[in-house]
């Protein structure tokens, strides 16, 4: 193979070449090829990106913006004038399969022309992966079930189908371990408080120490969700770090969300939004496995103080016209919302979830 002297089409035909772009086969090889032919990193960077935007789902608005950014680009280009008729049959058909070397070339133009960030996850993800200080491995689940990837410092990830998730070897000669998402995964990390572990999903970063989360960040999903299990996190928009360039360091930036909470960023209007997980989960800790939902004539205040440690939350109310509540009840296995709701109606009072508080409204009792 003369892959020296390949331009980017001929890399974007090359079936050795899109099994490494896609799925990091013979690795070692390109590896190689890159050291030996440093004036060709340029190409192969562009050829790349190209496969990897041609796998990103896109709707007919952007096929419509897409096809018209290459018919501009080609205006443009008068060295290719002979080729144009080749060109545009390609893109014809590359609208009609989306699978085609005139796609991939309209979405790096698409993505070299500043848009990436409000069109499609896939390409922010690219881009912070190009941006890295470290080499890279990466990772793509195509698989039906989940895969699970152990980095060097024993944090585990168990990546979702369709996800990708890019990391380095070692995590000993770096000041801060940071990954990249796109995609949905599950993070276990090992505690280590003098290096922070940061993921970048798309257009959100969520920082920890130590600590149990998921991470819901699909390139074609109008929202992205950080949920978190155990521990705590700080979440924070991409864009807003990068202005503030502050996240890594020791201080804290961003929105924190602890256990049974979960963050929502809105893609259309760049909001980050907390609230409880649908399903508030007990805590796994050692007292908490002692603890009793039986109550007999008991203070509502107390009743409410279990509630808060037993599911890790805040719940808000005004504890003066309470103080003549009580709850004679015995709850097992009601989930969080159908134990509020049954306390309520005990009371005459009723519940609102408040970014991610539990507002208790009621006249009080006699």
């Amino acid at each position: 193979m003369h892959y020296q002297n390949y331009k980017i089409e001929d890399f974007l035909l090359d079936e050795s070449f899109i099994a490494w772009a896609k799925f990091n086969e013979n690795d070692a090889f390109w590896q190689a090829f890159l050291a030996a032919n440093p004036k060709q990193k340029a190409v192969v960077e562009y050829a790349k990106n190209m496969i990897w935007a041609a796998h990103t789902p896109i709707d007919t608005h952007q096929k419509q913006r897409l096809k018209a950014q290459i018919f501009e680009q080609i205006e443009l280009e008068e060295t290719i004038e002979a080729r144009k008729p080749k060109i545009r049959r390609l893109i014809y058909g590359a609208l009609a399969a989306a699978a085609s070397v005139a796609l991939l070339a309209s979405a790096w133009f698409f993505y070299d022309k500043n848009v990436r960030h409000t069109e499609g996850g896939q390409l922010v993800y690219q881009e912070l992966v190009r941006k890295a200080e470290t080499p890279l491995l990466e990772v793509y689940n195509e698989k039906d079930k989940p895969q699970l990837i152990i980095l060097s410092d024993k944090s585990s990830v168990l990546l979702q189908k369709g996800s990708r998730l890019s990391y380095p070897k070692g995590f000993d000669s770096v000041s801060k371990r940071v990954v990249y998402l796109s995609g949905e995964a599950f993070f276990e990390v090992e505690k280590n408080p003098e290096k922070p572990f940061i993921v970048y999903a798309n257009e959100v970063i969520t920082k920890v120490l130590g600590t149990s989360f998921n991470v819901k960040a699909y390139s074609n999903d109008k929202d992205i969700i950080v949920t978190v299990k155990t521990g705590k996190v700080t979440v924070a928009s991409n864009k807003e770090i990068q202005e503030k360039e502050a996240f890594s360091s020791r201080n804290t930036e961003g929105v924190v969300v602890t256990p049974n909470q979960q963050i929502v960023f809105n893609r259309s209007d760049a909001q980050i939004l907390k609230s409880l997980v649908q399903t508030p989960a007990l805590q796994k800790l050692p007292d908490i496995q002692k603890l009793s939902f039986e109550f007999d004539d008991t203070p509502i205040s107390k009743v409410f103080d279990l509630l808060e440690k037993a599911y890790s939350i805040d719940i808000v109310y005004d504890e003066e016209l309470l103080k003549h509540c009580k709850l004679t009840a015995k709850m097992t296995d009601e989930h969080l919302f159908e134990k509020l709701r049954l306390i309520c109606l005990t009371i005459d009072a009723e519940y609102q979830v408040i970014d991610a508080q539990i507002v208790i409204h009621s006249k009080g009792c006699k």
